[in-house]
């Protein structure tokens, strides 16, 4: 676990404040129906998407680069978020909660390891693009988490986790092929920003590395989702009690 003196400063922050908007919202909108309830994750959804096409767009027009093309497992929140808010109550009864489910995974990653997955971009934030839109990006998901669980919008489920796990060999099957072919280091498909685990790849070879990494995106997911599922029901419960 690796914090910057920035980050240090930075993300307990972030997170005092998403919290603060979460509680305030949950407060005011907590006999509305769930339709208006979402309207928060809905709006992280849309925003998230927008300042994405602006990435792709200052990508395409300035210094063309392809590690910011979309094939990061943190793309993949750019169809799931959509698919949880954006496109009926059916779909966002099935993706809402693996949406969540990816993000909290996600999200706990990044306090982990925020230098692993943020570099410097709380240092540098305002003045260098792509690492303004990570922080922000990155951020979306945990506010994302927060407010499902503030608002009560999803109950998550056991096949949830299965489903985040087809997701990861989904994902692994597009995207390291591509990483190959491009040369591009996307998820650390090509080496890691993690000492233990760059280690580990220079020690027993890119093969064994790559199982490993493809491991943790499958298997690794889905034990990731039933932490999640149990911080839930957890959460809930505590929830319930202080309504009562």
């Amino acid at each position: 676990m690796h914090y910057s003196e920035y980050d240090k400063k930075v993300l307990p922050l972030l997170l005092l404040a998403m919290i603060i908007i979460s509680v305030v919202l949950a407060i005011f909108l907590r006999k509305k129906s769930e339709r208006i309830r979402s309207i928060p994750t809905a709006v992280i959804a849309v925003f998230m998407v927008f300042i994405e096409i602006i990435k792709q767009r200052w990508n395409l027009l300035g210094e063309f680069n392809y590690f910011y093309l979309p094939f990061h497992y943190c793309s993949l929140f750019l169809i799931v978020f959509p698919l949880a808010e954006l496109c009926g109550k059916k779909l966002s009864r099935i993706f809402r909660p693996v949406a969540a489910s990816m993000a909290f995974i996600v999200s706990v990653g990044m306090y982990v390891s925020p230098q692993g997955m943020l570099g410097t971009a709380t240092e540098i934030f305002g003045k260098d693009f792509h690492h303004t839109h990570s922080l922000i990006f990155h951020h979306l998901l945990v506010f994302y988490v927060i407010l499902v669980w503030a608002l009560q919008l999803c109950k998550p489920r056991i096949r949830d986790a299965f489903t985040v796990g087809g997701i990861g060999v989904l994902y692994v099957a597009i995207a390291l092929p591509i990483s190959y072919k491009l040369a591009t280091n996307y998820c650390n498909f090509l080496g890691s920003v993690l000492p233990f685990f760059e280690a580990f790849r220079l020690s027993h070879g890119q093969i064994a590395y790559t199982v490993v990494l493809s491991l943790a995106l499958t298997v690794g997911t889905v034990i990731g989702s039933f932490i999640y599922i149990g911080v839930s029901k957890l959460f809930t419960i505590r929830l319930r009690k202080k309504a009562h």
